[in-house]
């Protein structure tokens, strides 16, 4: 099984295309479910959030009394491949595709969640080191496969 790192914005919505009706991010469908479902096949799950605002800490503190996983954070991408090698990460699942191209060697699995058309644009060669997923059914069934 892998050790799974699952960055703040694929859980919630902080980019804005979902918001509550007080405008405040909300849960991608089937987040918490589909986490769940992964840790009961066996793999661990380190939840990491990149603070860039508060809202969002508070957010994720949130997910994390339901999920109960170890929850990182950090403030830069070296903050972040610093919690990959320190929890011995295997996968990684992001929204953001100079993210997980920038990853130690060690995350040889990088999930590409809802890619931004920008982003691959601008950082197309890194396509061949990620898969490309648009919900949490489909991570569930990549990673199933491990």
């Amino acid at each position: 099984m892998s050790n799974i790192g699952i960055d703040i914005e694929v859980i919630l919505d902080v980019m804005g295309t979902l918001l509550s009706s007080d405008g405040r991010p909300v849960l991608f469908p089937n987040a918490l479910e589909a986490i769940r479902r992964l840790k009961g096949q066996g793999h661990t799950i380190s939840l990491v959030c990149c603070v860039q605002a508060n809202e969002g800490v508070h957010l994720m503190q949130q997910v994390r009394t339901v999920l109960k996983d170890p929850l990182y954070f950090c403030r830069d991408e070296e903050g972040r491949k610093q919690i990959c090698t320190n929890c011995q990460l295997t996968t990684y699942i992001d929204g953001s595709l100079l993210s997980l191209g920038q990853l130690p060697d060690p995350v040889t699995t990088r999930l590409l969640f809802r890619p931004r058309r920008s982003e691959i644009q601008q950082y197309g060669g890194l396509l061949k080191k990620v898969t490309q997923v648009e919900n949490w059914g489909e991570i569930v069934t990549q990673l199933s496969k491990k």
